[in-house]
């Protein structure tokens, strides 16, 4: 598979996170019970496990569909995905002081910054490798 259709998949695959997530924060502010929600709730830490998962799997894929594009900031290069999931991350779990059937978990907040951290790390390094023999010395 080539580096256009690998971007592709990327896009597609985050598409379908970022509904995925749409679907789950959707439901659970409006108070409705599901089967998959249910089941993550049963399992112990299962709340921090889906954070950790959903968030990170959403900045790997998205990264990679930007193709890990960074910006500079104080002399360090970080990627553009990552930082964006992570602003997302944290509205979502500010936005919930202000409803009824949800509560704010400063812990939620730390699954999905080491949810976004692990796989930012876990793509980043075979793009690094990637780079670091493409690139003429």
């Amino acid at each position: 598979m080539n580096s256009f259709h690998m971007q592709r998949l990327a896009i597609l695959i985050t598409t379908l996170l970022i509904v995925t997530i749409s679907w789950a924060v959707y439901m659970v502010n409006v108070g409705q019970q599901h089967l998959l929600i249910d089941f993550v709730r049963d399992l112990p830490h299962g709340d921090k496990v889906g954070h950790f998962l959903l968030f990170g799997l959403l900045a790997l894929f998205l990264n990679l569909a930007l193709r890990f594009r960074c910006i500079s900031v104080a002399r360090i290069s970080l990627p553009v995905a990552s930082l964006l999931v992570c602003g997302v991350a944290v509205s979502e779990e500010i936005s919930q002081i202000y409803l009824p059937t949800r509560s704010f978990d400063l812990m939620d907040i730390a699954a999905d910054f080491a949810g976004i951290t692990f796989f930012t790390l876990l793509g980043w390094i075979p793009v690094a490798i990637h780079r670091r023999v493409r690139t003429p010395k």
